[in-house]
């Protein structure tokens, strides 16, 4: 696995050796490998949680726009809602009701917020007789307070969790499987074109586009957002260099 990946970053044509592997070896090396570029996603996790610093700014705002300057006042442990609420964030849907909804649903009650998924109460977290609140007031302390409860029901819950870190996982191999379909099909009308059959022009894919990963990873650890780019752009100079290498037919023998 290790020789795949040095090869793929360093010498891309190269891999012309591992036109007949397995699928087998190809799906470990895939799995392997979107595993390793997921760690830096789940090191922020930790530190982070859900709600990233920079996300947590966006969802004040939403909270402020759709929740506050609404004649509701929540004290003693008590919601009081005489005008509805019903708002989207990201994957969330935040309402004083219950629907039916492929979001998760965040319902604000009376005596706490319960959490749904597909109808499934998962988790219920009541206010606290600390929490008060005047919603008509949108002052940055009530506005914070109430944001960061609602970040903590998200945060505390551990289906929550699994799911988005599940799906961190699974954004990643889609990612990967995608950028690899593309360029494969993107070759088969280029100039450099090979006669070799799609599944094995697929397979030394996962292996070209090991290099785009790593560009994603080193975006995710240092914010650098402007590697996505040139993550793509580069992978495609290593396809073009691979197959190159096909079409010149110095290695054709070993096809």
């Amino acid at each position: 696995m290790l020789k795949r990946f040095v090869s793929s970053l360093r010498q891309p044509k190269q891999l012309i050796q591992y036109l007949n592997d397995s699928r087998g070896v190809v799906f470990l090396y895939m799995m392997v490998l979107s595993f390793v570029v997921f760690l830096p996603s789940l090191f922020i996790y930790q530190f982070q949680g859900i709600i990233t610093n920079n996300q947590y700014e966006l969802f004040y705002e939403e909270v402020e726009r759709e929740i506050f300057s609404k004649n509701n006042i929540l004290a003693n442990g008590e919601f009081t809602i005489n005008e509805s609420i019903d708002f989207t964030y990201e994957v969330f849907r935040i309402s004083n009701q219950r629907f039916l909804s492929y979001h998760i649903q965040i319902t604000l009650l009376e005596a706490g917020a319960s959490i749904h998924i597909s109808n499934q109460e998962i988790a219920f977290f009541s206010y606290g007789n600390d929490l008060s609140i005047d919603f008509n007031d949108s002052s940055i302390q009530n506005v914070s307070a109430f944001t960061r409860y609602l970040e903590n029901l998200i945060e505390s819950t551990s289906t929550i969790s699994f799911i988005y870190i599940f799906s961190m996982f699974l954004s990643n191999i889609f990612d990967y499987l995608f950028v690899t379909l593309f360029l494969t099909l993107l070759m088969s009308f280029s100039l450099y074109k090979s006669q070799l059959p799609f599944k094995k022009k697929f397979k030394i894919g996962l292996y070209l586009s090991s290099i785009y990963l790593v560009f994603n990873m080193i975006t995710i650890l240092f914010s650098i957002q402007f590697l996505q780019f040139f993550s793509l752009l580069i992978t495609y100079f290593y396809y073009v260099s691979f197959y190159k290498t096909l079409k010149g037919g110095t290695t054709r023998g070993q096809i």
